[in-house]
């Protein structure tokens, strides 16, 4: 498994947003949903992802590691968002460090996400 694979079973899911996807299933009587389909409703989102992702592109281009204080500031978010950013796993991390190569692969990998 990769570990872009992997990370897509860390992300979080809306718990309330999963209830209704359960609840519209059980009411048009049907049993299973694809994954992708339920993640793709029930992850929370990356407002102006592929904005996100291109700063993220050209931050690249500068580092390959970081800190979540100079990601929040080259990103232009939070340090809450961030954080809110690294439990949902959308960051991914070497160490304590923030591999920034990882998190556009993850990121582009879940491009379908978003």
């Amino acid at each position: 498994m990769t570990q872009n694979e992997s990370n897509i079973f860390s992300l979080q899911v809306d718990a309330k947003k999963a209830a209704e996807v359960a609840a519209m299933l059980l009411s048009k009587d049907l049993k299973t949903m694809d994954v992708k389909q339920f993640l793709a409703f029930t992850v929370p989102k990356i407002e102006n992802w592929s904005k996100q992702l291109e700063r993220l592109k050209e931050y690249s281009q500068k580092r390959d590691f970081c800190n979540a204080s100079e990601f929040s500031a080259y990103m232009g978010v939070s340090r809450t968002t961030t954080n809110t950013w690294k439990n949902l796993g959308y960051i991914t991390y070497q160490g304590n460090k923030i591999d920034v190569q990882g998190t556009i692969r993850l990121w582009e990998n879940l491009h379908w996400l978003f």
